[in-house]
This record gives structure tokens, C-alpha cells and sequence, in this order.
């Protein structure tokens, strides 16, 4: 496998309408691979194929085909750099033959991956390494791409590379292992299945659910701008001082982990400053889920929130995960509301 590179990089351009089958397809290999480690030392890993089928159309016995450039379907016989497994961001190249349609146009390098949310099969063309808005360097027996940073939404599984030109014929798919990015998040709010939010004050709130209105609105400390917690808690008394403990739990899917639980609490959030009463306990975090080295997977976790108000306390946190990016977190079936102080 590797990676970015910043030299150039150069793929010898053939002239419309020259015959490769006339040097012969090995020689033509061996010099293509002979100038790439020339120019990429590090190109040294090199994955070769067996021969497979030609998507020729029906063509492939034809004396004019036997002649002219692109006549029989486009043959992967060798990979490089993606040997083991590739990852958004991993520059691949492909060797081969009949790149190039035969009017001398080129298509598509793509990787096909299975969707997250779908099941169906995406296909994600390759950029070029040295601008992710062209198309990768390009010649009748050599293509080099970069896997694009827009594939997200897929898991870790087996993909296919294929080349696809012009005039519709596509080479064989050759099988690669596709690691997925991996993307650091805060989990949202609708993952979140609220337990239980005690009642015991004269005003609660949990997340979106209260038993008064309007609901307050959270305002993130500047430390937090512009980031919505995992959930907000509001506990308000009037007639005296009130305890409770809220609960939440969460399940993770797609190989999705829990990474860190952090926490802010605000008492005497009236500013009268007359709330000595007001209390936050230290939140009990629960993890059940399945440990992968220093995180954890699955679920169900659950959490809960001990409170005092005497004014009023408000409680949020962020749940940070780590998993594949773009892909689904929880579950999609919204969860029903259970315990023995949750809303109806």
C-alpha cells in the first residue's frame, strides 16, 4: 500500500492509433513497469493476475481486432499499491492492455463498494494523485488514480477495481480488501434512548422531551461553540429543593466505538447567586458493549445523571465515537420511551 506522493509523476502517452499488439503486450508491460519504478521506487509492491475473459463483444476472433488498438475489452493483469488493502486517500496503479476505447478515448477507473444504508453497490471513479478534480493519468496500458476522500457511507469489506471505457465495455473486477476512514464524532441526540427523567422538580427537561413549554434552548460554553451535545438536561424548582437522576442508554452498529464521556454541569443557572442547594453528581457510565483495544462496540451503554435543584441545574455532555465515516451509528427504528418516570 501507499500513500500520497508529492513527486511528479509522468505515464507515457501512445499516439492514436498505434498497434501495442505489434511490440506484444509483455514488452510493453515490462517497460511500463520498468519506468514506474523508475519514477516511483516505492511502486514495489505489484499484484499480478490471472488472465481472465475478454469483454470483447463478440470480436475477439476478428481479423480487424487482431489490428487495431481497443478492439477486444480492457485487461487488468496487474495491480500496484494495492497488494493488501486500500483506504481513501491510497494511490493505485493498473497495468494491463486495452485501455483506451478505439477511438483512443479513456472511461473510468472505479471501486465498487457495497452501501451501509442501502445494501446496494456504489461506484467511485479514481481521481488523479496530483489533482483530485482530474481524472487519473491515463494510457492504453497503464492507469494511475488515487481512491477519492469522498468514499464514505461504506464499511470495511471486499471491493473491486475496474477499468470502464467509452464505448461500454468494462475489464474483469479484480477483487481488493477496502478499509474504511474512520471518522471522530459526537453521537446525536436521536441515538440517545431516554430511560427515565426524574419529575421530582417543578420543571424538567431531557433532550426534547418536557413536561412544561416552551423547552429551554442550549447555549455551549465558549470552550463547546457550535457543538450540540449528545443530550441537555434542565431540572428548574421553585418551591424548595428536589432530587432525581436521569438515564440514558445507546447501542452502536456498523463498528462504530465508544471513545470518551465528557460532561459539563451549570448550578444556580437562574445567576441569583441565593442556589447554594443546587448539586450535580458524577455521572455513572455503564459500558456494556465489547471492548476493541482501548474502545468499546455494541451495547447497550448506559449512563446515569444524579441532581439536586434548589434554583436550577442544567446537565449535557458529549458522547464521543469513533467509526466509519458517513456510515449509520444506531439503530434506524426510533426507540420507545420506557421506565419508571419517562414520559408518556
Amino acid at each position: 500500500m501507499f500513500g500520497h506522493h508529492k513527486r511528479a509523476y509522468f505515464l507515457p502517452v501512445l499516439l492514436l492509433g498505434t498497434c501495442i499488439q505489434a511490440e506484444g503486450p509483455s514488452q510493453s508491460l515490462k517497460a511500463a513497469q520498468s519506468a514506474n519504478r523508475q519514477i516511483h521506487p516505492e511502486l514495489s509492491q505489484v499484484r499480478t493476475l490471472s488472465p481472465s475473459p475478454l469483454n470483447s463483444g463478440g470480436n475477439s476472433s476478428s481479423i480487424l481486432c487482431e489490428v487495431s488498438v481497443g478492439c477486444s475489452g480492457p485487461v487488468i493483469t496487474q495491480l500496484v499499491g494495492a497488494t493488501s488493502s486500500i483506504t481513501p486517500g491510497v494511490n493505485v496503479l493498473a497495468t494491463g492492455t486495452n485501455f483506451n476505447a478505439p477511438n483512443g478515448t479513456y472511461g473510468k477507473f472505479v471501486l465498487i463498494l457495497t452501501d451501509a444504508s442501502s445494501g446496494s453497490t456504489k461506484e467511485f471513479p479514481l481521481v488523479n494523485p496530483k489533482d483530485s478534480s482530474s481524472a487519473p493519468e491515463w494510457s492504453n496500458i497503464a492507469v494511475y488514480g488515487q481512491v477519492p476522500s469522498s468514499v464514505v457511507g461504506v464499511l470495511d469489506q471486499q471491493g473491486w477495481l475496474q477499468i470502464q471505457r467509452t464505448d461500454g465495455l468494462k475489464s474483469a473486477p479484480v477483487p481488493v480488501a477496502f478499509t474504511a476512514q474512520l471518522s471522530f464524532e459526537i453521537l446525536e441526540p436521536s441515538c440517545l434512548h431516554l430511560d427515565q427523567c426524574s419529575e421530582g422538580a417543578n420543571q424538567n427537561q431531557c433532550n426534547g422531551w418536557a413536561d412544561f413549554s416552551p423547552l429551554i434552548g442550549f447555549s455551549a460554553p465558549s470552550s463547546r461553540a457550535g457543538l450540540t451535545p449528545s443530550y441537555f438536561d434542565v431540572h428548574v424548582s421553585f418551591t424548595g429543593q428536589y432530587l432525581g437522576t436521569d438515564q440514558y442508554s445507546f447501542t452502536l452498529i456498523n463498528g462504530w466505538q465508544y471513545v470518551l464521556f465528557d460532561w459539563w454541569a451549570n448550578v444556580d443557572a437562574l445567576g441569583n447567586g441565593v442556589c447554594p442547594g443546587d448539586h450535580v453528581g458524577y455521572p455513572h457510565f455503564n459500558q456494556m458493549g465489547t471492548q476493541v483495544g482501548q474502545f468499546w462496540s455494541g451495547g447497550p451503554f448506559t449512563f446515569t445523571l444524579p441532581w439536586t435543584s434548589a434554583c436550577q441545574v442544567d446537565l449535557w455532555a458529549y458522547i464521543c465515537v469513533q467509526g466509519p465515516a458517513g456510515t449509520p451509528k444506531c439503530p434506524r427504528a426510533p426507540l420507545q420511551l420506557g421506565g419508571p418516570h419517562a414520559p408518556h
